[in-house]
């Protein structure tokens, strides 16, 4: 009758008319993440199981995860890394985040999303160990050629070019050597111009132009 009091019964399901229907969920049409790219769009969320006229706000979606902080979510569902964030192959390999939040009729959705880190391939760079050559020497080795890279078991080949690329060689294992014809003499020539290239696998290189001086011996001061 009026007089009986209201009882209020909690819901806790989903006030779906379409029981049948799956929870919504987020799918992502791209998993791949390349490195060293700050800022990169990943791909586009896109919603999946809406009921006829239920939205998503892209930006009332939260990320969680141990990178979540690393990514964000565009007013139009693009899911992409910070702009002032990049990752690492050789750091990441891959990463886990949940994507979730609530649809226009209140409906909680949530996703698990692994990502993978792509390795783009680095150029090689390098040092020499030194850059003197002493006077007179014939075939001397002037130092190593240590190459950088960090591409795990990656392979290079070195060459040499430039104005006096022609008096020098480069031995198996690495070093820089003057030819075993060429004498080193600072009274002709004070110094060697040349240039080291290294080249990995996939073609990629770097060039550096160096100078080899020729460390005279300290000739003797006549004070008469």
């Amino acid at each position: 009758g009026p007089n009986q009091p209201q009882v209020f019964v909690p819901w806790w399901g989903s006030d779906r008319t379409d029981e049948g229907l799956a929870d919504p969920l987020l799918k992502i049409n791209y998993h791949n993440i390349l490195e060293e790219l700050p800022g990169v769009v990943i791909g586009n969320l896109d919603p999946l199981y809406l009921q006829s006229g239920e939205t998503v706000d892209y930006r009332t979606l939260t990320i969680v995860g141990d990178y979540a902080e690393s990514f964000e979510i565009t007013g139009d569902g693009k899911l992409k890394l910070k702009d002032n964030v990049a990752l690492n192959y050789e750091d990441t390999q891959s990463i886990i985040l949940v994507i979730e939040g609530y649809t226009s009729f209140g409906n909680y959705l949530s996703s698990s999303i692994v990502f993978y880190v792509l390795d783009q391939n680095e150029s090689p760079s390098f040092t020499l160990s030194n850059y003197y050559i002493d006077d007179l020497s014939t075939g001397e080795i002037i130092g190593s050629i240590n190459v950088s890279d960090e591409d795990e078991f990656d392979e290079y080949t070195l060459e040499l070019s430039g104005l006096d690329a022609d008096s020098f060689e480069i031995t198996t294992d690495g070093k820089l050597k003057l030819k075993d014809n060429v004498t080193s003499d600072f009274s002709s020539k004070s110094d060697y111009i040349l240039t080291i290239t290294v080249t990995d696998l996939s073609g990629l290189s770097s060039s550096k132009t160096i100078t080899i001086a020729v460390n005279a011996e300290p000739t003797d001061i006549s004070l008469d």
